[in-house]
């Protein structure tokens, strides 16, 4: 008391400070585990995507050309004062034609090669980068399907490295 007035102290106490730092570390264990999930959800729905996107640029190829390309880099960009060729079809950005996108590996393995050593045939296969991560799905398309998840049963991965069929 100083003069008679009582003079409280303003602020906030310990007990009410480590109150709030336990409501803030429970609603964040909470949280953390949903947005790891749609993280992985998210990465998951680009890697099909992305193939969808390579398989179309493939077949756009193949009506251009006659066949399907031998390497992801020929549905790639040619140079700004080259015209598109079999080459490099410009059919795909760079992004995609480099083989990693969105937490995936994006990988192209022609098929079925005739005399001219042409793809009659194509497989693609997105595989998680994290090889440690078992929850995350392996993607497949080629011309015989369209698209399918979880390929494992497919033949096309071993022990988590990709074989050819």
């Amino acid at each position: 008391m100083y003069g008679g007035k009582q003079i409280r102290a303003s602020g906030f106490s310990l007990l009410e400070l480590l109150l709030v730092l336990a409501i803030i570390i429970t609603l964040t264990a909470i949280a953390l585990p949903n947005l790891m999930n749609a993280r992985r959800s998210a990465e998951e729905m680009a890697a099909e995507e992305t193939l969808r996107t390579i398989n179309y640029a493939a077949e756009v190829y193949r009506l251009a050309y006659g066949s399907y390309p031998a390497s992801l880099k020929q549905l790639g960009p040619p140079a700004s004062n080259e015209k598109p060729s079999s080459e490099k079809a410009g059919l795909l950005d760079w992004s995609v034609v480099r083989g990693t996108k969105n937490g995936y590996r994006i990988v192209y393995l022609p098929l079925a090669l005739d005399t001219n050593g042409n793809a009659n045939d194509f497989l693609l296969v997105a595989v998680p980068e994290r090889a440690h991560d078992d929850n995350r799905k392996l993607f497949c398309s080629s011309t015989r399907y369209t698209f399918r998840a979880d390929c494992k049963d497919e033949k096309v991965v071993q022990n988590g490295e990709l074989i050819q069929e």
